[in-house]
């Protein structure tokens, strides 16, 4: 009985856990400046090309939009869609000008089709880490 118990706890911790993180992204998306929300998206996007192996190390962003187009493009998102996200993200950070509502949501719309992209080509148990142990997805 006590094993039993403890599984069921473990599996409810796990559980609200991932809810409680995927709350809590939600609402930076969704809520604060349109240039923190952009963040907070640029930010997530960060850790769903991690999971792909690219990593902006030099923090060229010219040279790593380049990159993440011509080894995923296609592949996870359509060709074009993250130079536009980083200009987007760029324009956001360091310009006067604050973003609109289209460009929010072609963000938040880039950032969900590339992580159904990669959670679609994961494999089963790499599936399951995403949604319970990192909750990247």
């Amino acid at each position: 009985i006590y094993i039993i118990l403890m599984i069921a706890l473990l599996a409810a911790m796990i559980f609200i856990r991932r809810i409680i993180i995927l709350k809590m992204r939600c609402r930076r998306f969704n809520s604060g400046t349109v240039s923190d929300r952009i963040k907070n998206i640029y930010h997530y996007s960060e850790q769903l090309l991690a999971i792909l192996k690219l990593k902006n190390e030099n923090r060229n962003y010219t040279e790593f939009s380049k990159k993440v187009e011509q080894h995923i493009g296609r592949d996870y998102f359509p060709i074009g869609d993250f130079d536009k996200f980083m200009d987007i993200a760029l324009s956001s950070g360091f310009s006067r000008e604050t973003p609109v509502a289209e460009d929010i949501k072609f963000c938040n719309d880039f950032v969900n089709t590339l992580a159904e992209n990669i959670y679609k080509k994961s494999g089963l148990l790499r599936k399951i880490w995403l949604k319970i142990g990192n909750v990247i997805i």
